[in-house]
């Protein structure tokens, strides 16, 4: 199988999941819906009102976030640990290099919504909710669900198709001045597709993945219909992570174009997600370090794609670069007094369960990750998103395994590659091991960057 042979596969195989998730989240929603409606009136009432509770607070913690621009005024800087944004613009006050982000366009929850694509339940099912909730809330005097439909009939009927025409000609229009060489994301995140098509080690540029039909090609994270390229607004990663209330205080949904920057270095490996299976064969990696921050301290670095780094000189030399450039906006931040706040966890906290995951990534925390790629001109920021917690944390890279039995990984030391029993696609091998030659102390790090000696350059010091 070459390699468009591959990315063909694996673009049909991510649509294909990515429905399937769609489907399966509505449809689980529903039944839970449903439940908690079959336990009457008053249960189900209680049920209703604690939602519309948990999203009051949900709405009244994004508006306490800061926006990107906002981290250079007086005071303490609380922000989405999420939005990309706010680390590119730590970096650049920080003298760091970094991948810059153009935002091409803004979308409303409610545009957001009208693109984003529909899944509709049986009417059978909307019918019996329809009456279940009309019969918990017939004598709340603030509810008024015919009102509520009437109006949507109406505003459908009159408005629907000329917004939604309206919303589309914008995202067309948000591509026609991204150069060829650009990518799209959120603000949030990147697509799923790129995701996918970066694990195999197979992407070399931004241009279109495959085709999809006769006139539609995909690209990270845009279509091209025809000869005009529009963003890609049903990427389910793209969804999944707005979803999750990780807007920020507008609850915009932000799209971002940005170029597409080769790597200096490229590694090659097995493919650790088609190991045993017919599609098995190598990959091309880029060499990205990812640096993880806990409580404004750095306290770990691994490589990005684990299963491709060994323990060579260079290796380690260049994980401690990254560590250097980390260094710098972490420092940044906190002369900015920037607190790191990310939804689920603060959900959690709201909700009064688990004190101890509370407690160790606090409110006003600074903990993060922070991904580099390794350029020509040294490490560059790619990224920035939360920290390794086990509520909605970074991944743990090369550290899979290590302490999980704590209920998340200990992320402290330098990461070279996973121990060799982890494999990534198989939960039940993500436990402690044998360390030697993947996860070495800084102390050994060092060492070992002592013998990569670029034009007589001295390993960096951390």
């Amino acid at each position: 199988m070459n390699r468009q042979q591959l990315l063909d596969f694996v673009t049909r195989a991510t649509i294909a999941g990515n429905v399937r998730s769609q489907m399966g989240d509505a449809r689980r929603l529903l039944a839970m819906t449903f439940k908690e409606a079959m336990k009457g009136p008053k249960n189900f009432k209680k049920a209703l009102t604690g939602m519309g509770e948990l999203m009051a607070f949900a709405d009244a913690e994004q508006a306490s976030w800061q926006e990107p621009e906002q981290l250079i005024e007086p005071g303490a800087s609380p922000i989405n640990a999420c939005d990309t944004r706010h680390w590119l613009q730590l970096a650049e006050l920080a003298g760091v290099p970094f991948v810059p982000a153009r935002t091409i366009l803004s979308l409303t929850e409610d545009e957001f919504g009208m693109v984003s694509g529909k899944v509709d339940a049986p009417e059978l099912y909307k019918s019996a909710l329809r009456r279940r909730v009309s019969k918990a809330l017939e004598n709340d005097p603030d509810f008024d669900l015919q009102a509520a439909e009437d109006a949507e009939v109406t505003t459908t009927a009159a408005d629907r198709q000329s917004k939604l025409e309206a919303i589309y000609d914008r995202l067309y229009a948000a591509m026609d001045d991204v150069p060829a060489d650009h990518m799209v994301r959120t603000h949030l995140s990147g697509s799923s597709l790129l995701k996918a098509a970066a694990g195999t080690g197979q992407v070399e540029d931004a241009s279109e993945f495959t085709g999809v039909g006769e006139a539609v090609k995909i690209g990270p994270g845009y279509l091209t219909v025809r000869n005009r390229r529009c963003i890609d607004t049903r990427d389910q990663r793209f969804i999944e992570m707005y979803a999750r209330g990780q807007s920020g205080p507008a609850q915009d949904i932000h799209f971002l174009a940005r170029p597409w920057i080769t790597a200096s270095r490229y590694l090659e490996a097995d493919d650790p997600h088609r190991h045993g299976s017919v599609f098995a064969g190598k990959g091309t990696w880029p060499s990205e370090w990812r640096v993880f921050v806990e409580h404004g301290e750095i306290v770990g670095v691994s490589s990005y794609y684990a299963w491709t780094c060994d323990p060579e000189p260079e290796n380690a030399y260049r994980a401690l670069q990254a560590v250097e450039a980390a260094q710098r906006i972490v420092e940044k931040a906190k002369e900015l007094q920037v607190h790191t706040r990310i939804m689920d966890l603060e959900l959690l906290r709201h909700s009064g369960k688990n004190p101890k995951i509370s407690e160790k990534w606090g409110r006003d925390d600074l903990s993060c990750s922070l991904d580099f790629l390794e350029t020509e001109d040294g490490p560059m920021l790619l990224e920035g998103g939360p920290g390794h917690n086990p509520v909605c944390g970074a991944n743990p890279c090369g550290f899979m395994g290590v302490g999980v039995d704590q209920g998340w990984c200990d992320t402290r030391g330098v990461a070279l590659r996973c121990m060799p029993h982890v494999h990534l696609a198989e939960p039940s091998t993500w436990r402690d091991g044998d360390h030697t030659g993947c996860i070495l102390t800084w102390e050994e790090a060092r060492e070992l960057a002592a013998d990569y000696d670029p034009d007589a350059a001295s390993a960096p010091k951390f």
